[in-house]
């Protein structure tokens, strides 16, 4: 019987490969908060009545748009922004997402305790959508990799 072929040679991943799933998962995750989407896939809840008023008439100090409709946490931009891929905490197996600046991670915290949850603390930390679409990529990585072993493989479970 010839030696099994280990399973890491099917489970294996790259770092540019986990960057690119990682980046894509940023970017969903981003764009599901300026459609105004919680991690849970429903509208933030609004405004207060005066915010929503000084947002609307531009009156908050580093704001790109005037717009007092639903939140969408796109205020100046700078929050989600910093939202990205912590490059040197990326390897060929793992990797980290979160906020760049502590400012940027002190907005998401209190945007959560306001209504606007955009990550989970506990578990697969984004909307599940998302993790669905993590895990279907992840197999497709795998699924490619068995495809590309051209013997037979044995797994020998036990001694």
């Amino acid at each position: 019987m010839r030696k099994p072929k280990p399973i890491s040679k099917i489970v294996y991943t790259d770092k540019q490969f986990m960057k690119w799933l990682l980046q894509d998962v940023v970017d969903r995750v981003k764009r599901d908060a300026k459609r105004g989407l919680d991690v849970n896939k429903k509208r933030f809840k609004p405004y207060t009545e005066q915010y929503r008023k000084r947002k609307s008439a531009g009156k908050i100090k580093g704001q790109l748009k005037f717009s007092g409709g639903h939140p969408n946490l796109t205020l100046s931009g700078k929050m989600l922004k910093n939202f990205r891929i912590i490059k040197e905490m990326t390897t060929k197996t793992s990797g980290v997402v979160g906020w760049a600046e502590e400012k940027s991670a002190a907005k998401v915290r209190y945007n959560d305790e306001m209504g606007r949850q955009i990550v989970k603390d506990e578990g697969f930390p984004f909307a599940k959508h998302i993790e669905k679409y993590f895990e279907r990529e992840l197999s497709k990585k795998f699924d490619k990799n068995i495809k590309l072993t051209s013997e037979r493989i044995t797994f020998k479970i036990g001694k």
